[in-house]
């Protein structure tokens, strides 16, 4: 415990566990099965891999115990030892060991210190409980929250999560500055008032749907230079469709309201425009705060929600304002 706490929190050497099973490469399967009884008293409880080690503690293969089980006592370890394994340096990121096991399909791995001598593993079970700590990060950030807030000092909490409240004011005040360029229009139409709100908020929820999905395929790099633009492509694609059809049903349910045909129109063009905009948004936000080495998980919803809003509000009462008064 005191070894893995001189490595900071959340990398392989603060995870790792230093109970390891691991055997010389010129021993035979009997030899092996025999000093695995023999030490089954220290072993660890789960045994994922048998290490095979060079003079200076360095991995050169591995065994798995169905591969013990099924070779002969008088088989060398050498002759049937994997050498295609994947180590990771002991200063490795926690969120690049997930993604190299789930890559890889790894059950463990070896833990190599700057010298590449073994000082312990990682186990597929200490990577679930990496996946489920980065999830909740992400979306915690997502939310402008941190994960201790349930017990923090009420102080503190507010401090937490002042700024980005203090942020989306102002996106908010933004907003409320483009709805009062079309004050006059608003007075002179009602109608307008009543829907405005409708289009603002399915460009937001549509570009969060968008935004969900990119924070996690670029947490899983997922997204790369050679696919991105078959994703922008795609997300642009399901942003037209969606909108022609939430504009056909907005634009009959306005038309029948409010009696008037060129109204159920106007906010259908909206509805399309808006819901394309939001999730060509949803995607290349997270894909541009990335590049620039901002963690899109903590900035892509406030700059979503200016973005969807402003532009939701914008075309809407601007298409009312020129056809209807």
């Amino acid at each position: 415990v005191k070894k893995g706490l001189k490595f900071p929190e959340v990398t392989a050497g603060r995870i790792m566990a230093t109970d390891i099973v691991s055997v010389s490469a010129s021993w035979t399967i009997g030899k092996t099965l025999k000093y695995l009884r023999q030490k089954k008293e220290i072993l660890p409880e789960n045994i994922y891999e048998v290490y095979i080690l060079d003079s200076k503690r360095r991995p050169i293969g591995t065994l798995n115990l169905n591969t013990i089980v099924r070779s002969t006592s008088a088989t060398v370890v050498k002759n049937i030892m994997n050498t295609q394994f994947k180590t990771i340096p002991i200063d490795t990121d926690q969120e690049e060991i997930a993604l190299g096991f789930k890559q890889s399909n790894l059950i463990a791995a070896p833990v190599v210190d700057k010298l590449g001598k073994i000082v312990g593993q990682i186990t597929s079970e200490d990577v679930i409980d990496i996946i489920e700590e980065e999830t909740e990060e992400d979306l915690l950030r997502l939310s402008g929250v941190q994960s201790d807030d349930t017990y923090s000092a009420v102080l503190k909490t507010i401090q937490s999560r002042f700024g980005w409240l203090l942020i989306n004011l102002f996106t908010a005040i933004a907003a409320s500055f483009v709805i009062g360029i079309f004050e006059s229009s608003l007075r002179q139409l009602v109608a307008l008032a009543i829907l405005m709100p409708i289009v603002a908020s399915m460009g937001g929820n549509a570009g969060t749907q968008t935004l969900t999905v990119a924070v996690r395929a670029l947490a899983l790099r997922e997204v790369t230079r050679a696919n991105a633009l078959r994703v922008i492509g795609k997300e642009f694609a399901v942003g037209t469709i969606n909108g022609i059809i939430f504009a056909v049903i907005i634009g009959s349910v306005a038309a029948y309201w409010f009696q008037m045909p060129l109204l159920g129109i106007i906010i259908g063009a909206a509805m399309i425009i808006n819901l394309m905009v939001a999730c060509l948004s949803g995607i290349l936000i997270p894909l541009i705060l990335d590049k620039t080495g901002i963690d899109p998980a903590i900035a892509s919803t406030v700059v979503l929600t200016t973005i969807t809003d402003i532009f939701g509000f914008f075309v809407f009462l601007g298409l009312g304002s020129i056809y209807l008064l």
